[in-house]
């Protein structure tokens, strides 16, 4: 909101979460104001939460515990998710810390655990059709 709130000439409360990258979206050779983005969508027990730095994508998924992993210079689309790739473990655990470290930093608990992240077990068997609706492309 802010980005559109500058574009518009707007001013806006600081009750409102968010970066004006209205001068990155002019000049997308400027530096973006942050290096890391984190999104999450859904509630408790579909909450879904992301991180990325442009390069590496992280996906972590309250239903089942689902991880995602992806390099986005060399797969931009997606379709290759490296999470379970043992040449990757690094990049997963130094991601997979830096989405938590976002999620506490922006007091977006409810998908933390003491542990870990939050999970929830989601049986598909258990569905007679799949809940899809809200859920975007992903299913558990």
């Amino acid at each position: 909101m802010p980005t559109f709130a500058a574009m518009a000439g707007a001013e806006i409360g600081a009750q409102v979460q968010g970066l004006d990258l209205s001068k990155h979206l002019a000049d997308p050779s400027r530096p973006a104001a942050r290096r890391w983005f984190y999104a999450t969508s859904m509630e408790t027990p579909w909450q879904t939460a992301m991180a990325t730095d442009g390069k590496w994508k992280y996906i972590y998924s309250e239903p089942n515990g689902t991880e995602e992993l992806y390099d986005q210079e060399n797969d931009p689309s997606e379709l290759h998710n490296l999470a379970g790739e043992p040449e990757n473990m690094d990049v997963l655990r130094s991601v997979r810390m830096r989405l938590r470290t976002l999620a506490g930093e922006l007091g977006d608990t409810r998908i933390l655990a003491a542990n870990g992240f939050a999970k929830t077990p989601v049986d598909r068997a258990s569905f007679r059709v799949l809940p899809v609706k809200g859920m975007g492309w992903r299913w558990f």
